[in-house]
């Protein structure tokens, strides 16, 4: 599958969290599993419209949101 996580850096759980590594190491977790992700770090205030355009992109098989406060 090919996967698209769209990430909000303003949620208390990814504030903490060192997104560059997270992002870096996500790709190795999910080719091991037989899938692909291309992560997305944004702003709170971009979550939305980013998933949106994610959605409209061709050949994606899955969204993944996450960060909390509302994610």
């Amino acid at each position: 599958m090919k996967l698209v996580g769209v990430f909000n850096r303003d949620a208390l759980t990814f504030r903490i969290t060192h997104m560059d590594a997270y992002c870096a190491h996500s790709p190795q977790t999910f080719t091991e599993a037989g899938h692909s992700i291309e992560c997305h770090v944004v702003a709170g205030s971009d979550v939305v419209s980013t998933m949106e355009r994610v959605a409209e992109m061709p050949g994606i098989d899955g969204l993944i949101a996450g960060g909390g406060d509302g994610t």
